[in-house]
């Protein structure tokens, strides 16, 4: 399945755009808690980018996956956008390792925090918007993804410096 996967992504790299996220707890399960977003831009020659955003203090596992999801979503349009000719359509693929937290944008009763329920109806609105396709994908964990391997060191991190 891993082989499939990376094959599905070597090829989808070269025309979309590829968002690998994690979220990340410093200090037990409930914690410090920090987020991050590693941009693979589907140009060769554009530069890989990040970005990481603390979630809280006292926060668990699932709510900084939820919000490493809307900072890939966030991170995928900000590229996006201003790159694509009027009328055309453009996919990111947000590649994450927490099923909960993806099974939770699927969810229609999914219990999220109102500021975070606001923050994903705008990013969503915004893709909408620019014509953006978005696809979230359950990848295995710690299997030698390259972007997950980053988006986990950087959302380790930022939690860390909390």
């Amino acid at each position: 399945m891993k082989d499939v996967l990376q094959d599905f992504i070597g090829q989808e790299s070269q025309v979309s755009a590829m968002v690998y996220t994690d979220g990340s707890v410093y200090g037990g399960e409930v914690g410090c808690g920090a987020c991050s977003a590693v941009l693979y831009p589907p140009s060769a020659s554009a530069k890989i980018s990040y970005q990481t955003q603390a979630v809280g203090r006292m926060v668990n596992i699932e709510e900084c996956e939820i919000e490493g999801i809307i900072l890939g979503i966030d991170t995928a349009i900000d590229h996006l956008k201003n790159r694509l000719p009027t009328g055309h359509n453009a996919t990111a693929y947000i590649l994450c390792d927490s099923l909960a937290a993806i099974e939770t944008f699927h969810k229609s009763d999914a219990c999220l925090p109102a500021y975070v329920s606001k923050r994903l109806k705008a990013s969503c609105q915004e893709l909408i918007n620019s014509g953006i396709v978005c696809k979230i994908l359950n990848i295995p964990g710690h299997s030698g993804f390259e972007g997950n391997t980053e988006a986990d060191k950087y959302a380790k991190d930022t939690a860390y410096k909390i």
